[in-house]
């Protein structure tokens, strides 16, 4: 959800998730981030995302 080296907010991928679905919107989109936040989740899901994984990071 993050592209850009330092980015933790998730904003890029919730900009990619809207394009992605406004071009196709019968799209299934999944996003994994290593970033687990309950309120990005929710906003991702809000916006159309099909699931909201969060990687284990070890």
């Amino acid at each position: 959800m993050n592209f850009s080296a330092g980015s933790t907010s998730g904003a890029e991928g919730l900009k990619l998730l809207k394009s992605i679905l406004e071009t196709s919107p019968d799209t299934y989109v999944i996003l994994i981030t290593a970033y687990d936040a309950i309120n990005l989740a929710v906003k991702a899901m809000k916006l159309g995302a099909m699931d909201f994984m969060s990687k284990t990071v070890e």
